[in-house]
């Protein structure tokens, strides 16, 4: 990325370099002609705050910015981020972004973490990295893991993501390297802090109040910056820079060609990251409501429709009405008996085999629970993990399985191995049970039951339970166990 390679570049030259100011002992020793020594002084003069234009002329660094000579002229690095002018490479705030981030490179920065969590502007802006605790955390149970939290500023909710460590372009490492590259701007603002608390110990006015606030919040941002019209001084980026961070990614897209591709970059905007995540949730879940809002971190499922792209959501829905119908006036002009569950399965599955309706249509092959089965020989390996090929499934988990096929009728057997489970519960221990295949396979049979009539279902359930518990019935002793 040229934004590294610039910082590169900077290293590089000022390890080339030496002291360019040369000894007031030895008129001569001076080295300004050096491009690779004017490196090395920036390097040196910000290498622990950043001085003002005067501290730099102070210490000797006025070769920086004038010139005697035309050979003693150098200018920053070539590389210019979008919106900058030729004046961001000449003189010491030129030679500065070889070390620190300027507007537009943390602007940059700031985009690819929007992008990369999904958070809106004014949440990623709230992140306090004055602590290691207050922004980042380790996973409770992948170490390759860590959770990056902040807070939405207006309802004062956390908000986190869990992010990889390693890859350079994940947020994780965007703040690292943040937070490392700016922290000579953050020791600055953290001193000019101590000078404003100071002053409003001593005035108590509302604008050194003000000061302090401003100059905390600042100390607090990973998005800080060195103001390229004015040296030593400090910004960081807010919810106020909107507009600006905006044109910014329009000069982008503008600048490598790509709106003759995607146009729609010409009106992108901040909260285009936020939306773009949710829809891509939606989307690659196969139209997940649950999915997408948790993508959201919404608490409710009110602010998810604001997210959504409706022109996508309106196209999903017409499709789905379109396939439905399609299949049930293709079912009606073939001469057939209009079966719901045969219109789902080729609404789920483009078509069924001549072998699987004969199938589903004989009784004498549903399941133990009472269900078809799409592939009773070739079951999914999570489902049957031990399966021999070609022997009809033996475990036959069939509510957790994508080849079972509930019918209307399946009530009853789901309701017997339901109450079937509930028993068994009562005769084993809690540790036993949690986390073994009977509570694994309770709460699908929940989840499958909960299509039928509740009512119906626990009356069911009720009745043989209470043949177990009377021993009238005996429990199916079949089911896996780990």
């Amino acid at each position: 990325m040229s934004i590294k390679a610039m910082f590169q570049e900077g290293h590089i030259l000022a390890e080339a370099g030496r002291d360019p100011r040369g000894s007031q002992s030895e008129k001569g020793s001076a080295e300004w002609e050096v491009r690779e020594n004017h490196a090395w002084l920036v390097q040196e003069l910000t290498r622990d705050i950043l001085p003002s234009k005067q501290k730099f002329y102070a210490s000797g660094g006025r070769g920086l910015n004038k010139a005697n000579r035309a050979a003693q002229k150098h200018d920053g690095p070539e590389y210019l981020a979008p919106g900058m002018t030729e004046r961001a490479r000449e003189g010491i705030v030129g030679k500065l972004r070889w070390f620190h981030p300027s507007y537009q490179d943390t602007a940059i920065y700031l985009w690819l973490f929007l992008l990369g969590t999904g958070w809106n502007l004014a949440t990623a802006v709230e992140i306090d990295v004055s602590e290691e605790s207050a922004w980042c955390e380790p996973h409770p149970q992948k170490p390759k893991f860590c959770i990056i939290h902040s807070y939405k500023n207006r309802p004062g909710k956390e908000v986190f993501i869990p992010c990889l460590r390693k890859p350079e372009w994940h947020p994780y490492r965007i703040l690292r390297f943040m937070i490392e590259r700016t922290a000579p701007l953050r020791r600055t603002v953290l001193k000019r802090l101590a000078v404003a608390r100071a002053t409003l110990k001593a005035q108590g006015t509302p604008e050194a109040a003000a000061e302090v606030a401003r100059l905390e919040a600042m100390s607090k941002s990973p998005w800080l910056y060195h103001v390229v019209n004015q040296v030593g001084e400090i910004g960081y980026l807010t919810s106020s820079d909107s507009f600006h961070l905006n044109n910014i990614v329009r000069l982008v897209a503008d600048k490598h060609g790509l709106f003759e591709q995607h146009p729609s970059l010409a009106a992108v905007v901040t909260r285009d990251g936020r939306s773009a995540w949710i829809g891509h949730a939606y989307i690659t879940s196969g139209n997940n409501i649950l999915i997408a809002r948790l993508a959201a971190q919404h608490a409710d499922y009110s602010s998810l429709v604001h997210y959504l792209n409706r022109r996508r959501y309106r196209a999903q829905s017409e499709g789905l009405v379109r396939s439905f119908q399609d299949a049930a006036f293709s079912e009606i002009e073939s001469g057939r008996v209009v079966d719901a569950s045969r219109i789902r399965l080729m609404l789920e599955r483009g078509q069924i085999t001549p072998e699987q309706e004969r199938r589903l249509l004989d009784v004498r092959k549903r399941t133990r629970l009472g269900m078809g089965c799409l592939t009773p020989t070739t079951p999914p390996p999570g489902i049957s993990p031990d399966h021999l090929p070609g022997t009809v499934c033996r475990v036959q988990r069939c509510t957790g399985c994508s080849s079972g096929i509930v019918f209307g009728d399946s009530i009853i057997p789901l309701a017997r191995a339901r109450a079937e489970l509930l028993f068994i519960q009562r005769t084993i221990p809690m540790a036993a049970w949690a986390g073994s295949s009977f509570a694994e396979e309770a709460e699908a049979l929940e989840s499958t039951l909960a299509e039928f009539d509740a009512a119906e279902v626990e009356e069911l359930v009720q009745d043989w339970l209470g043949r177990l518990l009377s021993g009238e019935r005996q429990a199916h002793d079949t089911f896996p166990a780990y």
